[in-house]
């Protein structure tokens, strides 16, 4: 069935987010963090920054994304997210082309 990808793509991104969003430095990247390479290569962790700089970008108005306001942003939409996962509407507001070219 075609919802299962994009519902573990969304799964995969809320982590990779989840680890993204906890690095206070605008510098930080994926490809430096330990715990992230404990389980990704180097070029895995590279292309995880990029998914995680993708959906950041969609889901937050905050200029800098690792500012307070960005994990707020992010903050509420994971809120919004717990609150409809029971009735199976997930609304993820990212355009499905620039999706598709995400993933090639």
């Amino acid at each position: 069935m075609p919802i299962y990808k994009p519902v573990k793509l969304t799964i995969i991104t809320f982590l990779i987010i989840l680890f993204g969003a906890s690095n206070a430095d605008k510098n930080d990247q994926l490809a430096n963090n330990e715990i992230i390479l404990n389980h990704f290569n180097v070029q895995e962790a590279e292309e995880l920054q990029k998914i995680h700089d993708f959906f950041i970008a969609h889901i937050s108005t905050a200029e800098d994304k690792n500012s307070p306001d960005a994990i707020a942003d992010l903050d509420d939409f994971l809120r919004n997210l717990k609150d409809v996962a029971s009735t199976g509407a997930i609304s993820i507001p990212i355009n499905y082309q620039a999706e598709k070219e995400l993933i090639k």
